[in-house]
């Protein structure tokens, strides 16, 4: 069996398995469904009826976990073999559109704040007026970051104009927000990757020039303008991103 599964076999294979294979569940699933007043019944009737949210799939601690969901009720299962799958979690879903918490099953209630954003960067990313969902019955909350790739884009630009010198958490940041491993980035400067590693951790200061092409490989070949570097400009100690509705994300520095 090779995963993950689309959709239509992961159903195919679910009616499968409910007919004529193994059916199991974990500890956690069966405290769940407790806490949810939910039935083992209950659990296949879902999985009988229900249609897998492929947006949901997701790999975790070497399996491949599908979400099985109907109007009212979502199952987690993984697949032990093409023969028994395993319930590892299920929960009820609000019949009036509500977010519940994945932790407890309660209702979230939403709102906008400020939330430190961990990027990699050697200060706090702040993402200012984001949506926050928090959970009502625990500590549970989730984020919602509208358009990431755009969000990263643009710190990754704001670090790149920055003026100052860049800090070694900054080096290893814009390098990662190009998808280069430490040897990619060694093969594009011409340096050795022990080179990039003394950058990367402090004990090595990047070259001027090194640094002007690091700055122009995130600019992609957008226009630059003529970068004058100094010692005297610190790193910044926080970046404020906010959602914009036109660009996706305004950050300042």
């Amino acid at each position: 069996m090779t995963e993950p599964l689309s959709a239509v076999e992961a159903r195919k294979l679910v009616r499968h398995i409910l007919t004529s294979g193994t059916y199991g569940f974990t500890r956690h699933a069966k405290e769940r469904m407790a806490e949810r007043r939910m039935s083992q019944v209950d659990c296949v009737n879902v999985l009988r009826g229900g249609l897998v949210n492929e947006a949901l799939t997701s790999f975790e601690n070497g399996t491949w976990r599908y979400s099985i969901q109907t109007t009212s009720m979502a199952v987690v299962v993984a697949f032990r073999t093409e023969e028994q799958l395993v319930v590892v979690t299920a929960m009820r879903l609000s019949l009036e559109g509500v977010m519940q918490c994945f932790s407890c099953g309660e209702s979230m209630v939403a709102g906008h704040e400020n939330m430190p954003y961990d990027i990699g960067l050697p200060y706090q990313i702040t993402l200012n007026g984001v949506v926050v969902h928090r959970c009502s019955g625990c500590d549970e909350y989730e984020v919602e970051i509208p358009k990431v790739e755009v969000l990263h884009r643009e710190v990754a630009l704001s670090v790149a104009h920055r003026r100052g010198r860049l800090a070694a958490g900054e080096i290893r940041f814009l390098r990662k927000s190009l998808g280069w491993s430490g040897r990619d980035f060694a093969e594009r400067l011409e340096v050795a990757p022990e080179t990039v590693s003394r950058w990367e951790h402090g004990a090595l200061k990047m070259g001027e020039r090194s640094e002007l092409v690091l700055r122009m490989f995130v600019e992609l070949g957008d226009r630059k303008e003529n970068y004058v570097l100094t010692d005297e400009q610190p790193p910044p100690t926080e970046i404020t991103a906010t959602p914009d509705a036109t660009i996706g994300w305004s950050v300042a520095a």
